[in-house]
This record gives structure tokens, sequence and C-alpha cells, in this order.
């Protein structure tokens, strides 16, 4: 069995948080890097690329909806057979 004790160590936690901000600003550079890369070797012009954007953000909200709406619906007829369940079980106790 391993004794030996583990205490908070301002310094070090102060060198992760740095270390994790450091690595966060990099892949955000890398990633507009490659969006800008992107963008620029695209077929489509600007304005076409935006609207094709657009148009797969709005397909996606709208796909995003409808399964929220299908989720919504089948919880809300699992939680009335459970309260169903529920109230049959009080009244026979």
């Amino acid at each position: 069995m391993n004794h030996d004790r583990n205490y908070f160590n301002h310094d070090e936690d102060t060198h992760t948080t740095v270390e994790t901000a450091g690595l966060m600003v990099l892949s955000l550079i890398v990633g507009l890097g490659i969006g800008t890369l992107v963008l620029l070797v695209a077929p489509a012009s600007g304005k076409r690329t935006r609207r094709n954007i657009a148009h797969n953000v709005e397909e996606g909200l709208h796909s995003g909806r409808e399964s929220a709406e299908q989720l919504m619906k089948r919880l809300e007829g699992e939680f009335a057979d459970l309260r169903k369940s529920i109230d049959e079980r009080v009244k026979q106790s």
C-alpha cells in the first residue's frame, strides 16, 4: 500500500494551467490556419461557399430540432407510462 501523501502545489498548478492555455491557443491557431487554407483552395467563390455553409448549418439545425422533438415525444410517453405504473403500485399497496 502506498502511503505517500500528495500535497497541493500552487506552482505546479499554475504551470499546468499555463501549459493547457498554450495548447488551446496553439490548437486555435492551427484550426484557423487549416480553415483559411481550405477556403483559399475551395472550388467555389466566397459568396457561394458562405451560402453553402449557411444552408448546411440550417439543415443541421432543422435535423437537430426534429430529433429533439422525437426524443421529447418518446420521453413524454415513457414518463406517462412510468407515472401510470407508479400510481398502480401505490394503489396496490
